[in-house]
């Protein structure tokens, strides 16, 4: 049987694609793929986003966008470039870089298998969500997994110091929670974020270049609600009144990978990419 591979991009628009994220993988492995750091052809290199500005997608399937809610500014990271929401004094959420609507179909007609991953510069400490609301910093419901279907929500928990994952059984309210108490050195760092769920479970990983943290959990029920058409948003998702500190963060990267067409084994996956993006780190760091 003949296999579509995902086609070489143009190395002039991306040389990091040979990073092999993609390289090899049949079409529809990574259906969007992200990057801001300033050290990519395509990165975002202006003095601040604006509203409806395209965002290169990667996997060379659909472009994103970057939806800036009114009032709000992101500039470009100092270091390593990427979205910076630290000028938002607001917890009202509405700034995003977004996938496009196609992201997600093929994984809700599946197994509902997939990986988020996002790359970021974590809040500190004392800026990470202490509200009584939880502050999504990944969702694909349009306003909030409450209020609609939603693939799974990756959010600082209410509180403060907990990352959570909340992944909907039911398009709606019922959902099952991942979530680990955050170490001390993995906050205000570059950290790699992702949640995944194929045959073997659910998992929520953080990794930084001082700490990583994993915490599984069983496989669950399908999600019965559509979020086939929604979208994947990084940043700062709306539907929750959450302390404006929590927006003290810099988006870097991020990609939504479909488990049952890579096949691939999602900790072997990250593991490989933190290694090549440690490199390119270093690198803007010198």
């Amino acid at each position: 049987m003949l296999t579509l591979k995902i086609p070489q991009a143009d190395a002039s628009l991306d040389p990091w694609l040979a990073d092999d994220l993609i390289q090899g993988l049949s079409a529809g492995s990574i259906p969007f793929y992200f990057d801001l750091m300033k050290d990519r052809a395509a990165s975002h290199a202006d003095a601040a986003y604006t509203d409806g500005q395209a965002i290169t997608d990667l996997s060379l399937t659909a472009d994103g966008d970057v939806d800036v809610a009114v009032g709000d500014t992101v500039t470009s990271g100092v270091t390593y470039g990427g979205a910076d929401f630290s000028a938002i004094e607001t917890g009202a959420g509405g700034t995003v870089i977004r996938g496009p609507t196609t992201a997600l179909s093929a994984i809700h007609a599946g197994a509902q298998h997939f990986m988020v991953v996002f790359y970021a510069i974590l809040p500190s400490a004392a800026d990470w969500n202490s509200g009584p609301e939880i502050a999504p910093m990944f969702q694909s419901a349009a306003a909030g997994y409450i209020n609609g279907p939603d693939l799974v929500s990756i959010v600082q928990a209410a509180g403060g110091a907990t990352l959570q994952a909340r992944r909907q059984t039911n398009g709606g309210t019922g959902q099952t929670p991942t979530e680990f108490v955050m170490e001390a050195a993995s906050y205000a760092r570059v950290a790699q974020v992702a949640y995944w769920r194929n045959a073997d479970g659910v998992a929520l990983h953080l990794r930084t270049a001082a700490t990583r943290q994993f915490e599984p959990g069983a496989v669950g029920s399908d999600n019965s609600g559509v979020f086939s058409a929604t979208r994947p948003q990084w940043g700062l998702p709306p539907g929750f009144a959450s302390d404006p500190s929590a927006a003290n963060f810099t988006l870097l990267a991020g990609w939504i990978e479909n488990l049952e067409i890579s096949g691939r084994n999602p900790r072997a996956v990250l593991d490989a990419h933190w290694n090549r993006n440690a490199l390119r780190l270093a690198a803007m760091d010198a």
